[in-house]
């Protein structure tokens, strides 16, 4: 939708990597399609160079 806003979330190194995110809430990733549930206190473990472009529900 055209109010929609698109959150950037990525890991560009070329290692794993845990963090921790303020973003809470139900998303959408905009290339894959896949539901994303964010909770503040939750870990997010993302592998070398990936990256979600995210829409909030």
């Amino acid at each position: 939708k055209e109010s929609d806003s698109i959150t950037f979330i990525a890991n560009l190194t070329g290692k794993k990597l845990s963090f921790k995110t303020n973003l809470t809430g139900n998303y959408t990733d905009v290339l894959t399609k896949t539901p994303l549930a964010l909770q503040n206190s939750k870990a997010l473990t993302f592998e070398p160079w990936e990256f979600h472009f995210l829409v909030k529900k």
